[in-house]
């Protein structure tokens, strides 16, 4: 027998787990979704509020599906963030969902494709939810120092509202209040997109899916620039 035919299967085997080898869920901590919390009034009169800049601050986003993992961006759209004594109180961001972007295929047909599959009701129905919203409920200190990959020097809860589900979450986040200016960037993070209602191509909810299931873990760095 021909030493290249028995070598066929093999060969495909190896090509099979070469590709899904290409596949890794976001990285990340993962964040449990939690019952959405009483947002209190913690500022103070003399608390300066810090307008966000839209131009700069951004949500990264990674998602995975059998094959491939697929990233990108979608804008801040407006947002307040309040200050005293050098110190983030509590705020609010909006997040233009309509601004879903794709940053890694290099194809505009398929990329297009792809950004336009994510707008739409299998997954984050824009149309009907153009906007979601992170309000902060507690800001806490690391024990005054930074730890963790990103340097995180505060703990960050609020309420995430998606689509029609408001969850808390809480992410690490590095913050620096120099003068009039903020910057602020969380450690790298997992949702579970099926707390938020994105149900689409899900394990969870379709057992008929088997390896061709999306992973439901979405990655996520959001990044805050604001001003006084």
């Amino acid at each position: 027998m021909n030493m290249k035919m028995l070598n066929l299967p093999l060969l495909l085997c190896l090509v099979m787990v070469l590709l899904f080898a290409c596949q890794s869920s976001p990285e990340g901590k993962k964040v449990e979704a939690k019952k959405a919390e009483p947002v209190k009034k913690t500022v103070a009169e003399d608390a300066g509020v810090y307008k966000l800049d839209t131009q700069t601050s951004t949500v990264l986003w990674e998602g995975a599906k059998p094959g491939t993992n697929h990233k990108g961006s979608v804008r801040v759209s407006d947002g307040n963030l309040d200050i005293k004594d050098g110190e983030l109180l509590g705020g609010k961001f909006y997040i233009d969902m309509n601004s879903i972007s794709n940053q890694d295929i290099a194809a505009e047909g398929m990329r297009k494709k792809l950004e336009g599959h994510l707008k739409s009701a299998d997954f984050f129905d824009v149309a009907k939810y153009p906007t979601a919203k992170f309000e902060i409920t507690k800001v806490e200190k690391i024990n005054g120092k930074s730890e963790g990959r990103s340097g995180s020097t505060h703990n960050i809860t609020g309420n995430f509202t998606m689509k029609d589900a408001t969850k808390s979450i809480t992410f690490g986040a590095r913050i620096l209040i120099a003068g009039n200016m903020l910057k602020a960037k969380s450690e790298r993070f997992t949702i579970d997109r099926t707390d938020w209602n994105v149900r689409y191509g899900s394990g969870k909810f379709f057992d008929n899916l088997k390896d061709k299931a999306i992973d439901d873990e979405i990655g996520l760095t959001i990044s805050l620039k604001a001003k006084k």
